[in-house]
């Protein structure tokens, strides 16, 4: 069948996947040639559908995110000769499978591509968990990450694992939507953190965090090298109230068929105090990739009056190095230099205070001063009002910037190039995208058209890393209309 005259999948043969709320098809876009994911709702009984989790996750752009590339609703007539709304998603199509065949041994993968595709999954949850001043966007808690739902494609011979299905996933202080699981609480129950369950007990700062997706990823590891959940599973024979009792009380043992750094990692992740538990997807990353900083030399200084040989009581105290006579000497001078510099400075002051000077405030006639600077081209780092820092090239003012004091800002045409390696090649007012532009993503996908305030807005063209045109039309505020 065709729908939204563009997909064609047939329902009988082309069903790739369902849960509680939809299911999707495999189904080929005929305007642009390529495969895709079409996402199915299903339910009209519960607060959930594909458009608000689209319009959640539409502007993820990151290798290990699944993508989402269009939504849309369709009139159907049911079985029963009712009409009624369908909403419909499309996704990028990924076709190696998910991590429980990893997990089941059905897809077998070297130690060096499993640190290639945990590293991965790392990636992609740290972009989840950080927010996105460009796109105005809090930081996202998935909520029911799993096995199933971490697909695989695979780029010159290598599995990429994509993040996918953020049907209950959460706005970091939203309100998110209030639809469980047949346990009656929102996630799979075998990979919840006990703040899922309880928390009140178990929360940090009366919210869920972003490490409440860490300790599914710890599960998930768990299983992969012991072959069995470390809290019980449902497939199993395990009853979810079991299942729920043990992650609340039960502590997993760690079997040596759990390798360094990993059984590391694992800890850490299933810590049941959300406020202790790791909370950035980066330190675990480090602990995987064996990157570790330097500690200090420590020595215990004993307590004054104690001369007991080899005690033990003391303070403990961080060792001082004792730095070579020549870093000392370079010390002293650079310190010479700064008094010289500050009293001179001070000199100038006094100086100037005395000079004639008309009402305005400048210097009177008669004394040379240079003039202000007019608008120039120039290259420095800047940060603008949404908190993006980039390094520009261009057009600038020399104006007061919104703490009162001068300073050059983008104004006219250049270019930025961001902190995370995206890029910006256009129009700007005060140093904000504003005009027309092209903004490249650091993945090598652009949007080519008009901006403001920062945001597309007026028509313009999107283009995928290989340069074919994804969509284009009318954007308002960073959306398609």
């Amino acid at each position: 069948m065709l729908l939204h005259n563009q997909y064609e999948f047939n329902p009988a043969t082309d069903l790739i996947g369902s849960g509680g709320f939809a299911r999707v098809y495999k189904a080929f876009d005929i305007n642009l040639h390529r495969t895709v994911a079409l996402k199915r709702f299903d339910k009209k009984d519960t607060k959930y559908s594909v458009l608000n989790e689209i319009r959640r996750c539409f502007d993820f752009n990151h290798p290990n995110i699944i993508r989402y590339l269009n939504c849309f609703q369709v009139e159907n007539t049911n079985i029963f000769g009712d009409n009624e709304i369908v909403e419909f998603g499309v996704m990028e199509y990924a076709d190696c499978g998910d991590f429980s065949q990893l997990i089941d041994k059905k897809t077998k993968v070297s130690p060096e591509e499993l640190e290639s595709i945990v590293t991965g999954i790392l990636d992609g949850l740290q972009y989840l968990h950080t927010p996105n001043p460009m796109h105005q966007k809090p930081a996202i808690i998935h909520r029911d990450l799993k096995a199933s739902n971490i697909l695989f494609t695979r780029i010159d011979g290598r599995l990429i694992p994509k993040i996918c299905d953020f049907g209950i996933s959460k706005e970091m202080g939203g309100s998110g939507t209030t639809t469980a699981t047949g346990t009656g609480y929102l996630g799979t129950i075998e990979y919840m953190a006990p703040e899922q369950i309880n928390l009140a007990k178990f929360g940090a700062n009366g919210q869920l965090q972003p490490n409440t997706d860490l300790w599914a990823l710890g599960c998930m590891l768990y299983e992969y090298f012991t072959g069995k959940a470390p809290f019980g599973k449902r497939a199993d024979g395990d009853l979810p109230i079991d299942i729920q009792s043990n992650i609340l009380d039960k502590e997993p043992d760690y079997p040596n068929s759990i390798p360094a750094p990993y059984k590391e990692l694992i800890q850490k992740c299933l810590v049941k105090n959300a406020s202790k538990r790791v909370d950035n997807a980066n330190t675990l990353k480090d602990i995987l990739l064996g990157v570790t900083t330097p500690a200090p030399t420590i020595e215990k200084t004993p307590i004054s009056g104690d001369t007991e040989s080899g005690s033990t009581i003391g303070s403990t105290r961080i060792k001082p190095q004792n730095p070579p006579k020549t870093i000392l000497t370079i010390l002293v001078f650079i310190k010479i230099t700064l008094i010289l510099i500050s009293t001179i400075l001070l000199i100038i002051s006094i100086v100037d205070s005395f000079s004639p000077k008309d009402d305005t405030g400048y210097i009177a006639e008669g004394v040379t001063i240079e003039a202000a600077p007019e608008d120039t081209q120039k290259d420095f780092q800047f940060t603008n009002t949404h908190g993006e820092s980039y390094h520009y090239s261009g057009g600038s003012t020399y104006t007061a910037n919104e703490n009162g004091k001068y300073a050059d800002i983008p104004n006219g045409k250049g270019t930025a190039t961001y902190t995370n390696g995206d890029k910006y090649d256009g129009d700007f007012v005060n140093g904000l995208r504003e005009g027309f532009g092209t903004y490249y993503w650091a993945d090598g996908e652009k949007f080519l058209g008009q901006f403001k305030n920062n945001k597309r807005n007026g028509f313009g063209k999107y283009f995928d890393a290989q340069g074919n045109l994804i969509e284009q039309g009318v954007y308002v505020d960073g959306n398609l209309k």
